[in-house]
């Protein structure tokens, strides 16, 4: 069984999923996948998704030089 707080993940997750099927050019369904994200590529995958739809989105771009400046000093 799930415990409260990963409950609230998978179903924040699968409504996010829900959303994303419903709008795929939503900016901000992007940037909320990319913080829910697991994994670097994931986060990465997304906040360049948001820049191929909105290439003057600043969210996205911070999140994306975020994402290169964690790899750099991996």
């Amino acid at each position: 069984p799930l415990r409260p707080a990963e409950f609230k993940s998978h179903a924040a997750r699968e409504m996010l999923g829900e959303l994303m099927r419903l709008a795929p050019e939503m900016e901000e369904a992007w940037i909320l996948k990319a913080y829910l994200a697991a994994s670097h590529d994931e986060k990465t995958d997304c906040f360049e998704k948001v820049l191929a739809l909105n290439p003057e989105n600043e969210t996205a771009r911070a999140g994306l030089e975020a994402r290169t400046d964690i790899r750099r000093r991996e």
